[in-house]
């Protein structure tokens, strides 16, 4: 297994007319063929899979448990022990939080993620 698993990435897109930014975009683009996959796994507070969806004062917390699969000839099988990484950015790119200690959950509050109108992400190994 390579020693660290990134298959996916952000890709911020500028447009300019006449020297002024008329718009911009980030996208998060993952890499269809690499066998080793990445699931954010959103789960409520009793561990239990949650979509990924705040509202504006609602105080919710989704905990994300990534689980790492590799497939092997269309059969997805589960890489256990795994420690991961998340980065979190707003629409423009702009980093919100960093959680670079590897962990096997990470706690995201609605509170970090409405003020800025949404937000993607990166989850990586750790190693």
């Amino acid at each position: 297994m390579e020693s660290q698993v990134n298959s996916s990435a952000l890709v911020k897109v500028e447009v300019y007319k006449n020297d002024d930014l008329y718009g911009q975009d980030v996208q998060t683009v993952n890499d269809a063929s690499d066998p080793y996959n990445i699931h954010a796994n959103p789960c409520d507070e009793n561990g239990f899979p949650t979509v990924e969806q705040f509202t504006r004062g609602d105080g919710k917390t989704i905990y994300y448990k990534p689980i790492l699969w590799y497939n092997d000839n269309g059969v997805r099988n589960t890489v256990k022990n795994q420690k991961f990484k998340m980065w979190i950015y707003d629409n423009a790119g702009v980093s919100l939080q960093k959680f670079e200690t590897p962990a096997e959950t990470f706690e995201v509050t609605s509170e970090m993620i409405v003020g800025h109108g949404g937000a993607t992400y990166i989850i990586q190994t750790s190693d």
